[in-house]
């Protein structure tokens, strides 16, 4: 169990939010999403959970932590494709396919990736 009083979600793929019905209603969290965050100061004083380890989370998590900040840094497995492959984008050659390019939330929950590894950053 992670107790966390501020919270950035940076959960989803494509900068389309995921947030994980982790935090009960009436929790006293001040938790804002990677999609809304632009700067420290949006958040309260003192140490911040970030869940996720994509570019966004790893991207606020350094800069949360350069602007004085305890960070947490949650991780867990990540599938990451090539970027490009035969000169196409990897979503060039999904939509090829057939393929979506979209999560839902059950499979992200199936996969068990929310707080696999707790890693401090500061």
């Amino acid at each position: 169990m992670i107790d966390a009083r501020r919270v950035v979600v940076a959960t989803g793929p494509f900068q389309r939010p995921i947030i994980p019905p982790i935090a009960p209603p009436d929790a006293r969290i001040e938790q804002i999403h990677s999609a809304g965050y632009r700067n420290p100061g949006q958040l309260p004083d003192g140490g911040v959970l970030v869940v996720g380890a994509g570019s966004s989370g790893v991207q606020i998590a350094d800069e949360l932590r350069r602007a004085g900040r305890r960070v947490y840094l949650t991780v867990g497995p990540h599938d990451r494709p090539p970027r490009r492959y035969r000169n196409r984008a990897f979503c060039w050659w999904l939509g090829v396919l057939g393929e979506s390019v979209h999560i839902s939330l059950s499979s992200v929950e199936s996969r068990g990736i929310f707080a696999k590894i707790s890693v401090h950053l500061g």
